[in-house]
């Protein structure tokens, strides 16, 4: 019987454009031990009792058994990562923290992060096209800029190592039970071609999936969210191309390219309550959907990406990978309506950014006891943000339904920036049971900021007499260090202590579309001294991350259990009027994490994985100690399954998964402390997923929220309590999925 999931420690270079392979697969009578999976990130092989800390590598298989046609990675990592927000059903994975941190994402190594913390990458990548992910709990010194939460690598699949042309094809549905038409199926094909000849091999895979309505639990269409999109009513086009030369044994070279697009095209608007849209004004309305849409730019994810990579095993006695990459993505929003003073106004805005960069990375085993892994990164990043304006009277008029589009204008600043990094990584073996690990990287940051027009300049102040903000340049440099131990036990258990230092900059252009310069007169009006960039006190957010923990490996059981605190001296704020702050408060987040799998025999297998997280920040003006909210803090999350699998390969597995009440966050009478006053109210969901082996293929067949539960995702009660009433939409109730896979 297979295990469904390993569970390792980690403070390991992903980000250099290495892969990790777990070897020593279960059979239907062993559990692996902890000497028995490889990590081979840096292309120097660990076991996972040399790594300092907790690590996650969820592989195909599990990914795939959780996702039906219309969901996104978002669905599967919430319910297989312990400390990962669930899912929220829409194209953001705004409350998808690790550790109350965001965490960093990675494709094949190469990050996935820009200037503008736009969260949706998720809803970016096809789940066909991925062979596993890997996940860095924690905040990380290696990595440079972002991830403080975390890393989570997805490594995308590749030829493999049969010879010739191999051929996979996959179909799949999934539809609502309460709502049994043509509007609730979504439904995927997807052909993948590998192949090895010689010295040369390659992967080819092409995917396209429609996704219709998605209903709730008394059956009724869920609304579309209005503040950060849904993903209902899209088609989605998928592509992952590579070829590769092995130029001889230690040497080669591989070319990658990644594309998808996600695209609405949707008859159904939000209830604005009719004419007068009186929902603007917190008038109670229905949450539902409003047939008549009339939008042309509907929103849209779409992102583009090319790599080129060179790996040599005997380079000087070292191992070497040379990675170079360059990447774009678009990321088009819902309109979004919005009352300042009496006025009324609605826009729709695009985020883009296009980077480029590249990584050199060596490791050598110094001696016997001392090995090291170093390098150096560069990333040159160029970010905008514009919108469209639409006519408010129009919008009014028609009850949220005509948008007829009246002006362009820029949406905060653009923002360039430019990282350059250099690490290194150490590991001391200095008895067999004791292993140290340290590093440190230091990382330099150019922020340039364009002049730009604000937003209210824009909006409220007449052409003639708008004042444009000079734009200015900022850097940031840190040193970031860190440190562990692991201590073997006996062949079966271990404890680990682990430091480590991360940290992540200002988002600029967010920051700043809210502001007004000293000399416009709406800096008069709204009685604020305005806003000068060279003058702004700025400074990179470093997060402390520190855990103790214990992992045991027996036949037949695992499990692990690790304590985790991290800090900051400042904090990010979402504020009321939708504006972002940095303030120089501190925060503090802390918890506990593990999980048992239990082996009945060689069929049967137990398993429950849970994290509990709290966090605070102290408000700068009161000196009170206040709770965070869910945008941050993930609430407490118990999964739990009992799984059956045959010889053949056939399984079933019954899962919950449970999210508990989150009571704590403050209201503040600290103007901008703490947004969110409302509860987030917990609910559970169960699964079944199973899978079948045919003479001919493969069937999968998924029925999720198996007893129609009538909820709201953890997101969609944030942001009803954040961004209005018409952002509380409800979740999906009860879906029957279906897929077949053949490979030939």
């Amino acid at each position: 019987m297979k295990r469904s999931k390993i569970w390792v420690g980690g403070m390991i270079p992903l980000a250099l454009g290495g892969q990790l392979a777990v070897a020593g697969e279960l059979d239907q009578n062993s559990v692996t031990r902890l000497d028995t999976v490889v990590i081979t990130a840096t292309r120097s092989e660990e076991s996972i009792g040399s790594i300092a800390g907790k690590m996650q590598v969820i592989e195909r298989d599990d990914l795939m058994r959780q996702l039906q046609s219309g969901d996104n990675l978002s669905t599967a990592l919430g319910r297989l990562i312990p400390n990962f927000g669930v899912e929220t059903q829409t194209a953001t994975g705004g409350t998808q923290t690790i550790r109350g941190r965001k965490p960093l994402y990675l494709i094949d190594g190469v990050p996935q992060s820009d200037n503008r913390n736009v969260s949706r990458f998720l809803n970016s990548v096809s789940p066909l096209m991925v062979e596993r992910v890997e996940v860095v709990t924690g905040a990380s010194a290696i990595y440079g800029v972002g991830g403080t939460g975390g890393v989570i690598n997805i490594i995308t699949r590749s030829a493999g190592e049969d010879e010739g042309v191999n051929f996979s094809t996959q179909v799949g549905t999934a539809f609502s039970t309460q709502e049994l038409d043509s509007d609730s199926f979504a439904y995927t094909i997807g052909q993948t071609i590998a192949f090895k000849e010689g010295d040369f091999d390659g992967f080819i895979g092409l995917e396209y999936e429609e996704t219709n309505g998605f209903y709730d639990a008394d059956g009724d269409r869920i609304a579309p969210e209005p503040a950060q999109t849904s993903t209902h009513d899209s088609d989605r086009y998928s592509t992952l191309a590579k070829l590769a030369w092995q130029l001889d044994s230690d040497k080669r070279l591989q070319f990658s390219y990644d594309y998808v697009k996600n695209e609405q095209d949707s008859d159904y608007a939000p209830n604005y309550g009719g004419p007068g849209a009186p929902a603007l004004t917190g008038t109670p309305v229905e949450v539902k959907s409003i047939k008549g849409l009339n939008l042309h730019d509907q929103p849209k994810t779409e992102r583009e990406a090319f790599s080129l990579q060179y790996t040599d095993n005997a380079f000087l006695g070292q191992q070497l990978s040379a990675l170079a990459y360059k990447r774009e993505r678009e990321y088009r929003f819902f309109p979004f309506a919005f009352s300042f003073g009496p006025q009324n106004f609605v826009n729709q805005s695009t985020s883009e950014a296009d980077v480029y960069g590249g990584k050199l990375v060596l490791s050598a085993d110094v001696n016997d006891v001392v090995s090291v892994v170093y390098g150096a990164d560069y990333q040159k990043d160029k970010g905008e943000q514009n919108a469209v304006g639409y006519d408010a009277s129009q919008f009014l008029t028609s009850g949220g339904l005509d948008y007829v589009e009246i002006d362009a204008y820029g949406y905060g600043p653009d923002v360039d920036t430019k990282t350059f990094g250099g690490f290194a990584d150490f590991k001391f073996q200095l008895t067999e049971a004791l292993l140290f690990r340290a590093g440190m990287r230091y990382e330099d940051i150019e922020q340039e900021v364009d002049d730009f027009m604000p937003t209210y300049e824009h909006l409220l102040v007449p052409d003639g007499l708008r004042v444009a903000i000079q734009g200015d340049t900022h850097n940031y440099n840190e040193t970031l260090f860190n440190a562990g131990l692991v201590y073997s036990l006996n062949d079966s258990q271990q404890i680990f202590a682990n430091y480590s230092e991360g940290f992540e900059i200002p988002d600029l252009a967010r920051l700043l579309r809210n502001a007004v310069a000293p000399t416009s007169m709406l800096a008069g009006m709204l009685g604020v001294p305005g806003t000068v960039i060279s003058d702004m006190d700025l400074e990179a957010m470093k997060v402390d991350s520190y855990e103790l923990g214990w992992r045991g490996d027996w036949e037949p059981l695992t499990a692990s259990l690790t304590a985790f605190y991290n800090e900051s001296d400042k904090t990010t704020t979402f504020n009321a009027d939708y504006s972002v702050s940095q303030k120089d408060q501190k925060k503090k987040i802390y918890g506990l994490e593990g999980s048992l799998d239990y082996f009945l025999d060689r069929y049967w297998a137990a398993g429950i994985s849970g994290a509990y997280t709290r966090g605070k920040t102290k408000d700068e003006q009161s000196g009170k100690w206040l709770h965070l909210d869910a945008l941050e803090v993930a609430p407490a999350k118990v999964v739990s399954y009992l799984a059956y699998d045959l010889d053949s390969g056939s399984s079933i597995r019954l899962q919950a998964t449970s999210v508990f009440d989150y009571n704590k966050a403050e209201d503040s009478t600290s103007s901008g402390a703490i947004v969110d006053d409302g509860d987030i109210d917990g609910y559970t969901t169960l699964d079944l997923l199973t899978r079948w082996k045919l003479p001919l293929g493969e069937l999968g067949v998924s029925i999720t929220n198996l007893t129609n539960r009538d909820y709201q995702t953890v997101y969609s009660q944030w942001a009803e309590h954040t961004y209005g009433q018409l952002s509380g939409v409800q979740a999906k109730g009860r879906m029957l999925g279906a897929s077949y896979r053949i490979d030939y």
